[in-house]
Parts: C-alpha cells; sequence; structure tokens
C-alpha cells in the first residue's frame, strides 16, 4: 500500500474500543473533487441513518450527515461528488449530494448501486441475478441485463458508456449495450487492447 494511503489509513479518527464491538461492517466511498472521505459505520444495534464525513486533516473530528431512510449501505458516490446512491433495506436510493440533496426513490428492490458513469447520467446496478443500467435524468430504467456466473460481474461503464464492463475467472467481460451482447477477453488480450488505446490517444 502506498505511504500516503497508510497514513491516511491510520491518521483517521475511528470508533472507540467499545464502539467497535458493536460494529458490523465499515463501507466507504471517496470523493476525490472534495478531498472527502464517506464512511458508513454500520453498527448491530441499528443506529440512525448517517454517514461521517472526513476532511483534511484526517484525524479531526468528522461531520455527521444524517441520511434519509431507515439502514443505508453500498454507498457509492459518482466521479465529481454530485451523486449519492445507497441502498436502503434493499431498496435503492439516490441524492443529489452536491445541491439541495434530494432523496430520489428509484421504487427498486433488491438491487445495490456499483457505479456511475463518468459524465454522471448513469448508474449501474447489481441484483442476484440482472444488472439493471438507470437514467439520472430520466429517473427509469434504460436497460436490464440478465446474468449468470459464466458471464462473471458488471462492475463499471466505459467512459464511452457504450460497454459495461467487469471480470470472470481469468477473462475480461465486456457487454456492449449497442448490440446487447457479452464479450470476454482473456487479461493478457485486454491488457494488449488497452496498451494500443493510451498509445493512440
Amino acid at each position: 500500500m502506498p505511504k500516503k494511503e497508510a497514513n491516511l489509513l491510520a491518521n483517521i479518527k475511528w470508533p472507540s474500543r467499545l464502539e467497535k464491538r458493536f460494529l458490523d461492517e465499515v463501507q466507504f466511498c471517496f470523493d476525490g473533487t472534495h478531498s472527502q472521505l464517506l464512511v458508513n459505520w454500520q453498527h448491530r444495534c441499528g443506529d440512525p441513518a448517517q454517514l461521517y464525513r472526513y476532511s483534511p486533516p484526517w484525524d479531526s473530528t468528522p461531520d455527521i450527515i444524517p441520511i434519509p431512510g431507515s439502514r443505508i449501505s453500498n454507498p457509492v458516490l459518482s466521479k465529481t461528488g454530485k451523486w449519492l446512491a445507497f441502498s436502503d433495506g434493499g431498496r435503492l436510493k439516490l441524492i443529489d449530494w452536491q445541491g439541495e440533496r434530494r432523496l430520489l426513490d428509484f421504487s427498486i428492490k433488491d438491487f445495490t448501486p456499483e457505479g456511475f458513469s463518468d459524465d454522471e447520467t448513469l448508474l449501474l446496478c447489481r441484483g442476484a441475478n440482472a444488472c439493471k443500467v438507470l437514467s439520472l435524468g430520466a429517473l427509469q430504467v434504460l436497460k436490464e441485463i440478465n446474468i449468470t456466473a459464466r458471464h462473471g460481474y458488471l462492475r463499471a461503464f466505459h467512459p464511452s458508456n457504450d460497454w459495461l464492463v467487469g471480470t470472470t475467472d481469468t477473462k475480461l467481460a465486456a457487454y456492449s449495450l449497442k448490440t446487447n451482447a457479452f464479450e470476454k477477453l482473456y487479461f493478457s488480450e485486454a491488457s494488449w487492447i488497452v496498451r494500443q488505446h493510451y498509445r493512440k490517444s
């Protein structure tokens, strides 16, 4: 781990030893645009839905931000921190994070946010046997993709928004949003394509 990252983790003001006994899970997302770290301390006793916002200096006391909902999980921030998506008891929700913090409910159950597109117009969500691509402008599902273990796990948008990418055991999995088809590349072949792309750019 790079030294700067190690220092960040070491300097963050963690809960007390007594509080740690009741922690169920710790989730976090980083807002690189505003140099902030959002941490979701999930307690077994079911504390209020809230996020802890850390800013430099990292050992300072964090801000506590109440989040509308009962129990948030899997928080994900968009690239510039414009949107915050999370799951609330299995229900997908979205907040206009840099604006008025309006809560938008997609009325979608059993799907968790996976990642935003670079231009912050789309959101990828993952369920047990399917993925959904959501339009943040229209607030509707644009595409639902049925997946199995052999398809791997789709985790992110390609910058062009034409592909979803993820991994299988030994391959890079890619799904074309134009042709609605899966493609698979061995990691060695995928690395070659990435190198060619950066040589041209």
